[in-house]
């Protein structure tokens, strides 16, 4: 299941703001450009938090904030969904779901409606409560499987923040029965299976790097070695070990990631340099993904940030490479650095300004016209940004 287009809207009663954006089209690959404010990273975190909606029933707001989506999505076997929904102060307003053009399911603001049986190819009626997505609640594989893949998608859509600590600080404790939990949470998660609230979290890389080692063993740590010393670095080990700041006891130790470089003295995490920590997490957390039965799309916000050129052109070749060779997988990245503009093809690119209080996108499927014409000008990538040539609509006479 890909996202292929998407239109938000969010409006507040009190102070009479609202902001939105429409139809922005997505394909395998992503990169969505634009100044400081331009909106890039809104429009990330609001396809996020559409996969957090249907993926935990988070139907929370406030009484004078309405939220708008309407989804495109073409499902692994060439089905198109359109996936709608309105919600304002914890009710839902409207829910819609078609299938090919078929209303597979119709929800009021009263909570009632009907949702299409695949078993007995007829409606049924339903009534549930005002703030429970019918996405959520009507999960039924004999009945209902045409949402299942809807929901696996928001289930294993992962967002990164490349300027957060993306886990840098944050430890395991694993017991003596190796059952790790993050930071004295008393919820155990099992090496033999994880949930979506862990797979989606970005401050999990220790324990995801633990379960990987335990589960698929050295193939596991030697891909990350692979993929980290692609990006410029020699890094020759990386294993878990007691935390630097804390003693381990009879059945507890607080571990942490330490690497070694060019053979030398290992590492803890805490001390590592910011950039190559992210891009490490990032590294382990996408292979941590690619043993899972489903595809896991990604979303990285501010990719690149805090390292040089080079290993950020490596890295999103990298990220790039992994999606081609899945294309089950998206990838969303977001950047306003000239030297990742530079490094990702333009047919890649969304590039989002503002209007007013409307975000708007130009891309290769929008404006074809320019971006083609911008291929025999010489120029570098980020020209076609800085000098707003993406605003024209051709560079050529094409008379």
């Amino acid at each position: 299941m890909k996202l292929q287009t998407i239109s938000f809207y969010r409006e507040n009663f009190v102070d009479k703001s609202f902001w939105k954006y429409e139809n922005l089209n997505f394909e395998n690959i992503n990169l969505i450009v634009g100044q400081n404010s331009a909106g890039k990273s809104r429009i990330v975190r609001t396809i996020f938090a559409l996969s957090e909606l249907i993926t935990y029933n988070k139907i929370n707001t406030l009484a004078n904030i309405k939220f708008h989506w309407n989804a495109k999505f073409l499902s692994s076997t060439d089905e198109i969904y359109h996936y709608e929904i309105i919600y304002q102060n914890n009710h839902v307003l409207l829910e819609k779901l078609t299938l090919n053009g078929e209303d597979f399911i119709i929800r009021n603001n009263r909570g009632s409606g009907k949702i299409k049986s695949s078993k007995l190819d007829d409606y049924l009626d339903f009534e549930v409560d005002l703030d429970v997505l019918i996405l959520f609640n009507k999960k039924d594989k004999l009945h209902h499987p045409f949402i299942i893949e809807l929901a696996q998608w928001a289930e294993n859509l992962s967002y990164y923040n490349f300027g957060a600590p993306l886990g840098q600080n944050t430890n395991a404790v694993v017991t003596n029965k190796f059952m790790p939990k993050i930071n004295q949470n008393t919820k155990k998660i099992k090496l033999d299976s994880v949930d979506k609230s862990f797979i989606k979290n970005d401050m999990h890389v220790v324990v995801k790097f633990h379960i990987g080692i335990d589960q698929i063993g050295d193939k596991f740590k030697n891909i990350i070695l692979e993929d980290i010393n692609s990006l410029g670095y020699n890094v020759t080990d990386i294993k878990l070990d007691n935390s630097p700041e804390t003693a381990s006891n009879a059945e507890t130790s607080l571990m942490c990631l330490y690497v070694q470089e060019n053979n030398l003295s290992y590492i803890p995490q805490v001390y590592i340099s910011q950039g190559m920590f992210r891009a490490l997490s990032i590294i382990i957390q996408i292979t941590f993904n690619r043993y899972l039965a489903i595809p896991t799309s990604l979303i990285i916000d501010d990719i690149g940030e805090g390292l040089d050129f080079e290993r950020s052109s490596k890295l999103i070749k990298l990220l790039i490479d992994r999606v081609n060779d899945n294309p089950d997988k998206q990838l969303f990245l977001t950047t306003n650095d000239k030297y990742v503009m530079n490094s990702v093809p333009l047919k890649y690119w969304n590039i989002v300004y503002s209007e007013n209080s409307e975000i708007k996108c130009k891309n290769i499927n929008n404006s074809k016209q320019i971006f083609e014409d911008f291929a025999f000008t010489g120029l570098n990538n980020f020209d076609f940004f800085t000098g707003k040539i993406f605003q024209k609509t051709s560079l050529i006479d094409h008379d």
